[in-house]
């Protein structure tokens, strides 16, 4: 029996893609003594660059992107499956952890959303993103954690790797593999239906690629403050076959904590990204 579950996750993630890069910024609590009223550890991206855009690809039946509607807030736009829908935040009082973007209904499969700043006035110019929580139809889970020094786990070359935590706490068993080194990789093989993979994000961090049996995309663990214990990768409905999750270091630095592998009990192969507990991540699951 299918069970809609939703998933929820911060503005830090990488699995939400920012672009261009050089237009959004992390909300500073020193500048900002509002930021206190944002959700999970009262971080958010904020941006007020025309055209600037986040977007993400989820499996489910319905999405929120939330964040603030504020006084010095514009127009926005947003693509749900190429379906366009115009906003604006620009409201007072100011509120938080509110809806920029809901949607119900939709049928469950892979789906992109892209919410996109189009400000008409430099005075009403901004848009923050808080969080991403959506709902998805899953089976019964059973998930297994795996740590990055299980024989599962192939770190090429060798040599480019350290395990040294030290510049890095935080780390689950207080282990994890690290490097700098260009195009370092760590092969996990696995048999389940989602894995998940855990690691760290901060400002000495980078880009990094997830390749899942030949499908590749590319994902950024920059971030204004170092965050251990992130979902730098998810994907589900693979089928409960052998899988092969290749992540390879491009720039900054690359950190591995573990990987957790979950069945969904027999739904059918579909790529996408979602999520499950961890610090700043949350499952609930609703019968």
């Amino acid at each position: 029996m299918a069970t809609s579950t939703l998933f929820k996750i911060d503005d830090s993630s990488p699995l939400i893609r920012y672009d261009p890069v050089g237009q959004w910024l992390d909300g500073d609590p020193v500048q900002d003594p509002a930021a206190s009223r944002y959700f999970g550890n009262n971080t958010f991206r904020l941006t007020v660059g025309f055209g600037a855009s986040a977007s993400f690809d989820f499996n489910g039946t319905a999405i929120t992107i939330g964040g603030a509607k504020r006084g010095n807030h514009g127009p926005y736009q947003v693509l749900l499956d190429d379906q366009s829908s115009k906003f604006n935040g620009s409201v007072n009082p100011d509120i938080f952890q509110t809806p920029l973007f809901e949607a119900t209904g939709l049928t469950q499969g892979l789906h992109n959303i892209k919410i996109i700043n189009q400000p008409e006035d430099t005075n009403f110019a901004f848009l923050d993103i808080d969080f991403i929580e959506w709902h998805s139809d899953v089976q019964g889970t059973q998930s297994r954690t795996i740590e990055d020094g299980d024989s599962s786990f192939k770190y090429t070359p060798a040599s480019a790797w350290t395990t040294d935590t030290s510049s890095a706490p935080g780390y689950s068993s207080g282990n994890g593999h690290f490097t700098t080194t260009d195009k370092a990789s760590v092969t996990f093989n696995f048999q389940g239906d989602a894995v998940q993979l855990i690691g760290s994000i901060g400002p000495d961090h980078g880009v990094f690629t997830a390749s899942l049996d030949g499908q590749s995309t590319s994902l950024n663990a920059t971030h204004g403050t170092y965050q251990p214990q992130q979902m730098l990768y998810f994907a589900d409905g693979l089928g409960s076959g052998q899988h092969t999750l290749t992540v390879t270091r491009v720039s900054g630095k690359l950190g591995i904590d573990c990987a957790t592998v979950i069945d969904f009990n027999g739904k059918q192969p579909q790529y996408g990204f979602s999520v499950i507990l961890r610090e700043s991540f949350f499952l609930i699951v609703v019968f």
